[in-house]
C-alpha cells in the first residue's frame, strides 16, 4: 500500500447499490452475448464457402451417377448410400421430439455402413474414425435407440423387395469411392451394431455425441 499510495490506504470504493450491480452484470451478460454472435458470425463465414462447395459437388455427383441410369437399368446406386436401414429407423421414429428426421436417419445408416466397411477391412480404423469424428463434429445422429438388429434387418430385407432381389447395399472403400454388396448376414449385421454401440459407451469415441437416445 505504501508504496503504491504514497503512504495512504485508499478509501475503500463504495458497495454497489443493487440497481448498479444489476446494470454491470446486464452489461457484462450483452458483452459476452456479443462476442458470441460475433464469433458464431465469423465461424458461419469461414464455414459458408466450404459448405456451398461441399452442396456443388454433391449435386454434381449425384447427376454424374442418376444422369445414365434415369430409368434405372442398373440398380446398383451408389446414391443408395445411407438408404437402406434408414428407411425403417424413419418410418419407427417420425420426426418429433424423440423421433428422427429423414436426413438423421441417413446418417445412422451411413454410420452403420462405415462400420460394416472397416470391419471387412476396406477402410482402415484411422479413415473410419475420420469419417465418424466428422459426423459427431457436425452434430448429426451417431446412435438412436431403435437400432435393433432384428430392425435393421427388416429394413434390409425390405430393400432386398425394392432392388430387384439383391441387397445391393453400398460400403465405403475409400473417402469418396464405394462397392456395392450383396452378402451381408444377419450375424455380420449384429457384430457391426454392437461395435457401433460400444464406440458410445464411455471410453468410446463417439461417447460424447450420445444425446437425448440419438
Amino acid at each position: 500500500i505504501d508504496s503504491r499510495f504514497g503512504g495512504v490506504a485508499p478509501a475503500p470504493a463504495p458497495a454497489p447499490t443493487p440497481a448498479a450491480a444489476a446494470s454491470t452484470a446486464t452489461d457484462a451478460d450483452a458483452g459476452e452475448a456479443a462476442t458470441t454472435t460475433a464469433a458464431a458470425a465469423t465461424t458461419a463465414a469461414t464455414i459458408a464457402p466450404v459448405a456451398t462447395r461441399v452442396v456443388e459437388l454433391s449435386v454434381q455427383m449425384m447427376l454424374e451417377e442418376l444422369g445414365p441410369n434415369l430409368w434405372e437399368a442398373n440398380l446398383e446406386r451408389v446414391v443408395d448410400y445411407g438408404h437402406t436401414f434408414s428407411k425403417i429407423l424413419e418410418m419407427n421414429h417420425p420426426a418429433g421430439p424423440d423421433g428422427l428426421m429423414h436426413g438423421e436417419a441417413v446418417n445412422l445408416d451411413g454410420v452403420l455402413c462405415v462400420v460394416l466397411s472397416a470391419r471387412r477391412g476396406w477402410i482402415d480404423g484411422a479413415t473410419r474414425d475420420r469419417i465418424l469424428r466428422v459426423m459427431a463434429r457436425l452434430a448429426l445422429p451417431t446412435w438412436h435407440d431403435g437400432c435393433g438388429v432384428e430392425v435393421l434387418w427388416a429394413g434390409l430385407v425390405d430393400a432386398v423387395e425394392h432392388r430387384g432381389g439383391r441387397q445391393r447395399l453400398p460400403l465405403v472403400t475409400a473417402i469418396g469411392e464405394a462397392v456395392v454388396v450383396n452378402d451381408v448376414t444377419l450375424e455380420e449385421l449384429g457384430e457391426a451394431l454392437a461395435e457401433l454401440r460400444a464406440l458410445h459407451q464411455p471410453g468410446g469415441m463417439l461417447h460424447r455425441s450420445l444425446v437425448g437416445g440419438k
